[in-house]
């Protein structure tokens, strides 16, 4: 069977399934008093299906850009050139699109990326990332339940996970991370933290302290202040077929790129990556006696806040108050912090439909997403979208166990 048939049986199973738990959902809350509120437009199966054709398109135009090395394209960006990083960031997404582990192409690649040097926060986290999602059954990676809730490394897979959470750890410059020569940024950052989350799911122990430094962190270089509006998130129907939509009063206020951020100064991205951080902050510091009392208050208030921000400044078709300034990097951070949150709508904006439209519309028919505005490739630009479409984060419900094979 082809990879892209083999795609489609796949995913044509899991979207039954899908389809059925809904149907069952809807069925099961008939006896209630209360009418079931609508399921999201987020797993509409018309749209599922738009997204599943879009999906495969942009897995085989990956899968034709693959090196007889095994490799993807170098990525420059001023005076750094990622080696490693763009393969990382292509299985990462070609694992999610249910491309299996076994497939000879993706272990190709992992043969090249686990035998390169510990070089670059970007390209290590990003190896951390396709790591755990190689060691996760295809069947959890499509259909988003985690059923398994398992990890399955290999051995050799288990040991640079080691090694490169402790180069992690070691790499910090104060609270966060940054480029060789750097003082450290949110973007370098957001990768780490999303790494060392992936290694805690994988079996690997990130000190508590680490993470009680990095919530102060983002927790202090919020805005300080912000419009005040009122923050509306829709949760989305839970398994009885009830809607749960919360309103909170809160500042709008969000993070710009390697400083504390003065007022006005924030963007899209950045306020992405800042809510996102402060949820895996919270995730891995839950139930500790350390986190409690104001910092735990003020790391609730920053996710409020830095979603009121996203709200009020909202925007599919830029990156907020940035443009066309890495707008599918601003795509993928949205999905993640979407997931994270564990929203379906933020404020009206059924955030994940809309993105799904836009990157619909502008898909290239070979499969690609062109990049046209700044720093960038088609190649990154297409592994952003993928991500977004295939809504690759793991919530951070998920907990698993992990396991560890021979060769």
């Amino acid at each position: 069977m082809k990879t892209t048939e083999r795609l489609h049986a796949v995913r044509a199973t899991v979207l039954g399934a899908c389809v059925a738990a809904v149907v069952a959902s809807s069925a099961s809350a008939v006896a209630d008093d209360r009418k079931p509120a609508p399921a999201s437009a987020s797993v509409d199966p018309e749209l599922r299906k738009r997204i599943d054709a879009a999906i495969d398109r942009g897995s085989r135009w990956l899968l034709s850009q693959q090196s007889e090395a095994g490799t993807w394209g170098d990525f420059p960006d001023g005076p750094y050139f990622f080696h490693a990083g763009p393969t990382a960031l292509t299985c990462y997404a070609l694992l999610h699109a249910g491309v299996p582990r076994g497939d000879a192409r993706i272990q190709k690649a992992f043969d090249f990326l686990l035998a390169q040097p510990l070089r670059l926060t970007y390209e290590v986290s990003l190896i951390v990332l396709a790591v755990e999602a190689k060691a996760t059954a295809t069947s959890d990676l499509l259909s988003k339940k985690y059923a398994k809730e398992e990890r399955q490394l290999l051995a050799p897979e288990s040991e640079w996970l080691k090694k490169a959470t402790e180069w992690l750890l070691a790499r910090r410059i104060g609270d966060y991370w940054s480029y060789p020569g750097g003082n450290g940024d949110h973007s370098n950052a957001q990768l780490a933290i999303l790494a060392l989350k992936s290694a805690s799911r994988c079996g690997i122990r990130v000190p508590k302290d680490i993470w009680l430094e990095l919530a102060q962190h983002f927790v202090k270089w919020q805005e300080p202040k912000g419009p005040a509006t009122t923050l509306v998130l829709d949760r989305g129907v839970d398994g009885k077929g009830y809607s749960s939509v919360s309103k909170k009063p809160a500042q709008a206020r969000g993070w710009t790129y390697d400083k504390p951020c003065p007022m006005g100064e924030a963007y899209g991205s950045m306020t992405c990556v800042g809510v996102a951080s402060l949820v895996l902050c919270r995730s891995e510091l839950s139930g500790s006696s350390r986190f409690a009392g104001k910092l735990a208050t003020d790391v609730d208030d920053g996710i409020r806040d830095g979603l009121a921000w996203l709200q009020s400044n909202w925007s599919i078709e830029e990156n907020p108050k940035r443009k066309l300034d890495y707008h599918y990097y601003f795509l993928y951070g949205l999905e993640r912090t979407g997931i994270l949150a564990d929203v379906v709508k933020i404020g009206d904006h059924d955030w994940f439909r809309e993105g799904a439209e836009f990157l619909l519309a502008h898909q290239e028919p070979d499969g690609r997403w062109k990049n046209e505005y700044g720093i960038g490739s088609d190649l990154v630009n297409t592994c952003f979208a993928l991500l977004f479409l295939e809504r690759s984060t793991v919530p951070v419900t998920v907990t698993t166990t992990p396991r560890v094979d021979g060769k």
